[in-house]
């Protein structure tokens, strides 16, 4: 289930990017956001099999949440071009993108401190300490952070419906009252997973969890998500 929802996230990003007649803004972020969830299931996957592959667990190393950070981002802005008309100026992208640049400039840094440090220790700590501390604190963070952009584009489809009623283009308000009902889906799907990815979490942190068979609903439903 897991390989057929990378197989499938990655087809429609693929095609949602190179798609050349959808000009449109809100394409780019929802490649962003179904790939990122394609290469969730694929990372699962990759472990949970037992294979070897040296690249990627260099790379999921490294940058093991840093693709994680940006899901919510690309959620909210996909939202916000649906739902609303204009391009989003590239300064408010920056600002969405943050937390998982943040995350990437902590992990580079964190690269370079250990490789500068031969014996890995400089001023009584070491990068593996130093990551075991923030590896749960970013699993936190990346639920709170979704949230956080899932409750904004939850309050912003809400203040855009209520826009919408008081248009008097029936033409325009047909348009928005279609991409309305997808959206109000959408947001009601993703709030259902967003709990689970918040019990998943919070319950394998509290409950020190690390078994693979306590994060397989939520893959599962992630995997049945992408279709």
């Amino acid at each position: 289930i897991l390989l057929l929802g990378t197989l499938q996230g990655l087809i429609l990003s693929l095609m949602l990017l190179f798609s050349n007649k959808d000009k449109r803004q809100s394409k780019y972020f929802l490649t962003a956001f179904m790939f990122v969830l394609a290469y969730n299931s694929f990372g699962t996957f990759y472990w949970s099999a037992g294979l070897n592959v040296p690249w990627l667990a260099f790379f999921d190393g490294i940058f093991p949440y840093t693709f994680i950070f940006s899901v919510g981002s690309s959620f909210y802005l996909y939202i916000k071009t649906t739902i609303e008309p204009g391009k989003i100026p590239s300064r408010t992208i920056f600002r969405a993108y943050l937390p998982a640049i943040i995350d990437f400039a902590f992990r580079i840094l964190l690269l370079v401190y250990a490789i500068f440090n031969k014996k890995g220790i400089s001023l009584g700590v070491n990068a593996r300490s130093i990551d075991a501390i923030y590896q749960p604190i970013a699993q936190v963070l990346m639920v709170m952070i979704f949230w956080a952009y899932l409750i904004s584009a939850i309050l912003r489809f809400r203040k855009q419906s209520t826009d919408m009623l008081q248009t008097t283009e029936a033409s325009f308000a047909m348009e928005q009252n279609l991409a309305s009902k997808w959206t109000k889906v959408l947001l009601i799907v993703m709030s259902i997973i967003a709990l689970a990815w918040a019990i998943t979490i919070f319950g394998s942190l509290l409950f020190n969890i690390t078994g693979i068979g306590y994060f397989t609903p939520i893959e599962i439903i992630l995997g049945i998500f992408v279709y």
